[in-house]
């Protein structure tokens, strides 16, 4: 397991912000259009049997699909 401590520790310091690297904003607005798929899909943590058990949400809630970049 990462212990992220250490690695940010290890990140140098620079005039770039997190909001250089990621529009948080859209982050934002993406996760509110896609909440209910988004939360089906966290039914997959911690599957044992991952594949499986994507298949079968994609064929019950075919509209999860949405939320995946193909």
């Amino acid at each position: 397991m990462r212990n992220f401590d250490e690695w940010f520790a290890t990140l140098k310091k620079s005039i770039a912000s997190y909001k250089y690297y990621t529009d948080f904003n859209k982050v934002v607005r993406n996760v509110e259009q896609y909440k209910i798929e988004l939360n089906i899909l966290n039914a997959l943590v911690g599957s044992k049997n991952i594949e499986q058990d994507f298949e079968d949400i994609v064929t019950r809630y075919p509209e999860t699909l949405k939320c995946i970049p193909f």
